[in-house]
Formats: C-alpha cells, sequence, structure tokens
C-alpha cells in the first residue's frame, strides 16, 4: 500500500504542477450589440434633419396608423403632421392632390417643404411613425432659391495713386 500511495502523490504533484502552467482562456472582444431598428430610423431622421424637402406618397392601412408615408434613404416610414387641425393649408392641398389622384386612378408622390422632428413613436397597431412640421406644399420656386442664396458683391476697385 505504500507504493500505491506513493504514486498517489507523485500523481497529485505532476497534476499540480501541469495545472499551474495552464493558459488563460481565450476571451474574445465584447462587440457592441446591433443597432435595433428604432436606432436604425433615428439615423435616417438624424442624416435628413437638415433636408427641406420631403418627398411622400399616399399608402393608407387597414390599422390606423398614418396614411402617408416618408422616403428616407431608399426606405418608406409612415409619417403624420405636426399641424394643429386638419385646416392647415398643406394639408389641403395635399388632400385635394390625393383625391385628384385618386380620381384618375394613379396615386403619385408628393413633395413636401418641411422640418423633420427627431423623434420616433409608435401607432396604435405597433407600427412606427415619424413626425413632420410641413411648411409649404411642392417644391421651392426657382426665385425662392436663388433669393435664400447670398450675393457676392464685387470688390471695390484699388484706386490707383496719382502721379502728379
Amino acid at each position: 500500500m505504500n507504493v500505491s500511495l506513493s504514486y498517489r502523490i507523485a500523481g497529485c504533484a505532476i497534476f499540480m504542477s501541469l495545472g499551474g502552467c495552464a493558459t488563460e482562456p481565450v476571451t474574445r472582444p465584447v462587440e457592441p450589440p446591433a443597432p435595433t431598428y428604432v436606432e436604425r430610423i433615428q439615423e435616417r431622421v438624424q442624416g435628413a434633419s437638415e433636408r427641406e424637402l420631403h418627398e411622400l406618397r399616399y399608402n393608407p392601412g387597414l390599422c390606423g396608423c398614418p396614411p402617408f408615408e416618408l422616403e428616407l434613404h431608399g426606405r418608406w416610414h409612415r409619417v403624420t403632421f405636426d399641424v394643429a387641425d386638419d385646416s392647415h393649408p398643406v394639408l389641403v392641398e395635399l388632400r385635394e392632390a390625393v383625391e385628384r389622384d385618386e380620381s384618375t386612378g394613379a396615386l403619385g408622390r408628393y413633395l413636401i417643404q418641411g422640418r423633420l422632428e427627431d423623434r420616433v413613436e409608435t401607432c396604435g397597431q405597433g407600427a412606427l411613425f415619424l413626425t413632420l412640421d410641413p411648411t409649404a406644399y411642392g417644391a421651392p420656386e426657382p426665385e425662392e432659391l436663388e433669393a435664400e442664396e447670398p450675393e457676392e458683391e464685387p470688390a471695390p476697385a484699388a484706386e490707383e495713386p496719382s502721379g502728379s
């Protein structure tokens, strides 16, 4: 039994010495989680915050969510309007254009000037939607674009010193 005890002690010593040389487990760097759908939409909204002209389409759903959609970076998102009531002049023009298009059977795209707000909300059915503060229907008039660009005045010519 002495022999087997000495073998056991030697085995434990060898086992413990090998365990001390073990390497640390490999750890992989923690990658940040992929952005959520809402975060991706918020990034699109932030990218369009300086844009004043927005393309909309009329696409009513059965769920009661806003019937208009706004195009952002090639994707369509539900959009509502930040107005006091439905008699806002931009909404009146927009509804008239939609009715004209529906009567001809061809729905179109509609340009609205305004500021896209940076919040993303959820309608009753869980669909996400954006909010647009409309300022005008249609594209800006060419003279409006020219008026916004400051004209450069020519620099006054330097007078030559008189040699008299």
